[in-house]
This record gives C-alpha cells, sequence and structure tokens, in this order.
C-alpha cells in the first residue's frame, strides 16, 4: 500500500512538472521568438528584431482594432527597441518614409490607420484660415497642378472632414482651381478651444495646425 502511495505522488509530482513546462513552451510565437509588440493607452511599445513589417502592422491593426487601409510601400524587416512611444511617433519610426494617416472616431478610438503608400507627393499649400464661421486654405500637387488633391481636416487627432481642393482663386498659379473651404462644424463650437490640422497626403499643410479659440 505504501510503495502504491509513493508511486502516486511521483506520478502527480511529474505532471505537475510536466504541465508547468508545457505552459511555458506554449507562449505565443511571437514572445517565444523575443518580439514583442504592444499597445497601451494611444502609446507603442516595440522590441523586434528582422520582424516582418507587414507581422508589426498586422499586430497593431489587431490590438488597436484599427482597420489597416492601403498597402505598404515595401516589404522588409524591420529592427526597433522603445518603449511607450505616441502612436504617431511610434510608426513614423517603424514605416520610415512611408506616409500614413490616422483615423479616430468621435469618442476617440483609433478606427483605421491609412498606409499612404509612397514617399511624400510634391504638396505645397497653406491653412489660411480658421474661425468660427469657416476652415479654409489650398493644397495642390507641385507634379500634377491640374489634379485637384484632397484636404484631411483634423480635430487633433480627429478627423472631421475630407474636403476636395479644386475651388478657383486668382492668387493661385496654374489654373487657380486648388482652394479649399470647408463650414466650421458645430462640434467646434462647444465653449473649448481646438487645434485644427490641415493635412493632404499625409502632409501637414503649411501655417497648420492653428487654433481656434473658445467661443
Amino acid at each position: 500500500m505504501g510503495h502504491r502511495v509513493a508511486r502516486l505522488q511521483a506520478a502527480t509530482a511529474a505532471l505537475a512538472l510536466a504541465t508547468a513546462f508545457g505552459a511555458r513552451g506554449a507562449a505565443a510565437p511571437d514572445e517565444s521568438a523575443g518580439q514583442v509588440v504592444l499597445y497601451r493607452q494611444d502609446a507603442l511599445t516595440v522590441h523586434v528584431v528582422k520582424a516582418p513589417l507587414a507581422w508589426v502592422v498586422e499586430e497593431i491593426g489587431r490590438q488597436t482594432g484599427a482597420e489597416i487601409r492601403g498597402e505598404l510601400r515595401e516589404q522588409r524587416e524591420v529592427s526597433a527597441d522603445f518603449e511607450a512611444s505616441p502612436l504617431p511617433e511610434a510608426l513614423h519610426r517603424l514605416l520610415g518614409e512611408q506616409n500614413f494617416a490616422l483615423v479616430y472616431g468621435r469618442a476617440g478610438g483609433l478606427r483605421a490607420l491609412k498606409l499612404l503608400g509612397g514617399p511624400q507627393a510634391a504638396v505645397h499649400g497653406y491653412l489660411d484660415l480658421v474661425n468660427a464661421n469657416v476652415i479654409a486654405g489650398w493644397a495642390m500637387d507641385r507634379t500634377k497642378p491640374t489634379s485637384p488633391m484632397t484636404v484631411d481636416i483634423y480635430d487633433g487627432d480627429r478627423l472631421l472632414a475630407s474636403v476636395p481642393a479644386r475651388d478657383f482663386r486668382k492668387d493661385l498659379k496654374g489654373d487657380g482651381k486648388h482652394a479649399f473651404r470647408l463650414a466650421t462644424p458645430a462640434s467646434l463650437k462647444d465653449g473649448r478651444p481646438h487645434t485644427i490640422h490641415a493635412k493632404c497626403a499625409g502632409v501637414e499643410l503649411r501655417s497648420s495646425p492653428k487654433t481656434l479659440p473658445a467661443s
């Protein structure tokens, strides 16, 4: 009887030891390979060595719940080592020369990461005016001066609207059809100041951002 109990205790101990090692061996592939991508409170921690950039971007999308729009300009490996970097700064470090845009929802959550798929366009433009009535300016691609561009208007990191820059202004070069104008949204008239950005193909226009004073 004593021998049977002893054998049973030994078997139980062996099973517990095997379970412990099995749990340790069952770590996620990225952890076991020493690759860490962690999103928390709109900041990114990354410790990777020669990780596929496509995998890193996919993991960011998975953890943030954001839709990944567009494609990477090139498939390559990336090595990075930083802690709790603000998401825009972290993406600049990971994507290099590729442009991108972050799209936030009304509640402040990240909705999409737009990969703009190439080096900066030859964007030239200006955010001229931000007041309680209108947000206005102009933008053009100097390599395609007759092709209208789209300007993204942001309140901080939150996308307010995307407007075409195709209105005529006689002071603008070429055919003069490069101006944009947006009626100031009612959501900005809440008695608080707002920081307004104007971006075109991911490039911030000159004189952007401007502050809309509290009204």
